[in-house]
């Protein structure tokens, strides 16, 4: 019984620990929201707009705040689109407060900056552990991840899905709403344009999808 202590004491630890990583994102997460909407100035955001509207040829006029067009650009602004600093508005607002956070949340921060939205097939879903078994449809990588506060209970085993997630200790962590996929040809176009981007540009997933996700996602709102 002895010999089996450490064992059960690490497993604790760990569990304890993603706990903690956990709280410490979403607060993360949600203190960014609020410094997106109270600190990102008028000039800015028109900007943004006029920028993803002509990137993505979506139209923003009219949008109500709250529809799902407006959600998704709220998550691009916050995280995707550069400022006329050269910026994301999440890099200036980690730069803003990093003399107050602990290195903790400096080193979550790091992992939210090179965090896009990732194209994923729902394997499991865990109601219980609020959590979902992904795999990825570029890499074909498996994990699980937590979804704080339940934000879409409505997912189902199968669903394809756009999520933007960061690694924690053992598991994965959704970051911002996922975005349903009406229907598998949005991802065969997205393989097939990467695919042909990478092959002349040398680009990698992660800078593909952190500039072209947006352009995908829109096609199933």
């Amino acid at each position: 019984m002895k010999k089996q202590e450490p064992l059960i004491n690490l497993a604790s630890y760990k569990r304890k620990k993603q706990q903690q990583a956990e709280g410490h994102a979403e607060a993360l997460y949600k203190q960014s929201l609020l410094f997106l909407e109270r600190e990102t100035n008028i000039r800015e955001k028109v900007r943004a707009k006029f920028i993803f509207s002509k990137k993505y040829s979506i139209s923003l006029e009219g949008v109500p705040e709250g529809a799902d067009l407006d959600t998704l650009f709220r998550q691009w602004l916050l995280f995707d689109y550069k400022t006329a600093a050269n910026k994301t508005v999440f890099h200036q607002f980690l730069n803003k407060n990093a003399g107050e956070m602990a290195e903790p949340d400096r080193m979550l921060g790091a992992l939210f900056l090179t965090a896009a939205w990732e194209p994923v097939e729902v394997l499991e879903i865990d109601c219980d552990e609020n959590s979902l078994i992904v795999q990825n449809r570029i890499h074909k990588h498996k994990e699980m991840v937590m979804c704080p506060s339940r934000q879409d209970p409505l997912l189902k085993t199968g669903d394809l899905v756009f999520m933007r997630k960061i690694p924690l200790v053992t598991k994965g962590m959704l970051i911002g709403p996922p975005f349903r996929v009406k229907d598998g040809g949005i991802f065969a176009g997205l393989m097939n344009q990467y695919e042909s981007m990478s092959k002349d540009l040398s680009i990698t997933w992660r800078s593909y999808l952190k500039e072209n996700a947006a352009r995908f996602i829109a096609l199933s709102l």
